[in-house]
């Protein structure tokens, strides 16, 4: 009986980890080929969303555990219990939230550097369609 959690366990765990694993590799991989992110875009949003989430995910965890490890000077004990009774140190509270605030910034940037490439590429048809009226 006791199997049988660990198994329904391990049928979610290892699905979310491998999510977290290849989003931020599909995410560099559409970033260097945009072409790609262009047809996938028009086939499926739905999929650029689930590698953008995993990629957010995936760059808080890891932010979070190297900003923890940044704050080793912070004597373990500082801390306190949350509602569920757990012990939850002043050090992780604080890198979970520079982690989400960086995150977030980093989302903001890719956002406005998509927008601003979105936009450059309008500019560049409609300079092709004026030189090729002009001709």
């Amino acid at each position: 009986m006791d199997s049988l959690p660990r198994i329904i366990l391990g049928c979610i765990v290892i699905p979310v980890l491998a999510w977290l694993i290849l989003s931020p590799v599909v995410f560099v991989w559409l970033h260097h080929f945009p072409a790609d992110k262009d047809r996938i875009a028009k086939k499926s949003e739905n999929i650029l969303w689930a590698v953008y989430l995993g990629s957010f995910f995936a760059l808080g965890l890891v932010l979070g555990a190297g900003l923890e490890e940044m704050l080793f000077f912070m004597p373990s004990d500082w801390g306190s219990y949350d509602h569920d009774g757990n012990y939850q140190t002043t050090r992780r509270s604080i890198a979970l939230f520079f982690s989400s605030l960086s995150a977030l910034f980093i989302a903001y940037i890719f956002g406005e550097y998509y927008r601003i490439r979105e936009d450059n590429q309008q500019l560049h048809k409609r300079i092709e369609e004026l030189s090729n009226s002009t001709r």
